[in-house]
């Protein structure tokens, strides 16, 4: 098993705000912005609040 750190968790959260901040930067018109802006907001609250402290991921790599 190989289990994520702190920065790897933090890395891959970010990789995904990310790709919502370049949305948001490429769509200032879109219809759907605002909603993607309270998404975003609210999905980064969620993981300071708890997410960091209690969720991480890990890979398990099974042979015979």
């Amino acid at each position: 098993m190989v289990r994520s750190s702190p920065d790897d968790w933090d890395s891959y959260e970010a990789g995904n705000w990310h790709g919502l901040v370049r949305w948001l930067e490429e769509n200032p018109e879109h219809p759907d912005r605002p909603e993607v802006l309270t998404h975003l907001r609210k999905i980064q609250d969620d993981y300071f609040e708890f997410g960091r402290r209690y969720f991480g991921w890990a890979v398990f790599i099974l042979t015979r």
